[in-house]
């Protein structure tokens, strides 16, 4: 996503959300993260919350600071928009999480395309 829109010429950058919850591998993505907006010549944004210590929901709480903490940079930053990229086991996480929680059908429909 991020080679398409900047190959497009639109104006972009690049974050990473450290939640503190995969240690190692996740500073391993962040790394490569910050590497991948280098090559593309663009900016890098970074942060880190420990989700653990904050004693509620994980994924619930990891997803609220970290959309806060994507909307102040972009509203700091002058962008328009926020694009996350989520990939097919996370739509299926959503869906069966959604289902473990007896969520009515608009519960159960996964990640929206579009907020």
């Amino acid at each position: 996503m991020a080679h398409i829109l900047h190959s497009k010429g639109y104006t972009i950058a690049l974050a990473y959300f450290e939640h503190g919850i995969r240690k190692q591998e996740s500073l391993n993505d962040q790394k490569f993260v910050e590497q991948f907006a280098a090559q593309l010549g663009v900016p890098f944004f970074t942060t880190s919350v420990d989700i653990i210590s904050q004693g509620k929901n994980i994924e619930n709480t990891a997803r609220e600071f970290r959309y806060a903490w994507l909307n102040q940079v972009r509203q700091e930053q002058g962008y328009d928009y926020i694009c996350t990229g989520h990939h097919q086991d996370d739509q299926v996480e959503s869906v069966v999480w959604a289902l473990l929680r007896k969520s009515g059908v608009r519960g159960c429909a996964g990640i929206a395309e579009k907020k």
